[in-house]
């Protein structure tokens, strides 16, 4: 089993809606990596805040330097993931056959997600 496929997923959903809503069919898998990364770069800063690790002791580097490597290097892992390993394409033909219920599990598995990023983002926010 891919311990990816939650991101992957969450790629696909994003880049999907994108597409649809919008309509902005050329940028939707950049759309997908850039929110993706986010949310990725949202899931480290949470549990850094969680260990109350403190990037000022860490090293002499300025933190902002290292926040914006850090994210910069998410940004380039994942847009190597989804260009080159599994494209959007690979991930629409595996996803578009699903029935209707395994699409709402799917995508409320997703919004939880998204939501639990939020809401522990909030809580190790407020513990230091």
């Amino acid at each position: 089993m891919n311990p990816l496929i939650l991101f992957d997923y969450v790629y696909y959903s994003i880049a999907y809606l994108y597409s649809n809503r919008w309509g902005y069919k050329v940028q939707k898998e950049f759309i997908g990596v850039s929110i993706l990364s986010l949310i990725q770069f949202l899931n480290i800063v949470t549990l850094i805040g969680f260990f109350n690790i403190s990037l000022f002791e860490l090293t002499e580097l300025n933190p902002l330097l290292i926040t914006f490597s850090s994210f910069f290097i998410i940004i380039i892992l994942n847009i190597i993931r989804y260009k080159k390993i599994i494209t959007y394409s690979e991930l629409s033909n595996k996803w578009d056959i699903e029935n209707n219920n395994s699409i709402f599990i799917k995508k409320a598995g997703v919004i939880l997600y998204l939501i639990l990023t939020c809401v522990l983002l909030f809580i190790s926010a407020s513990i230091n």
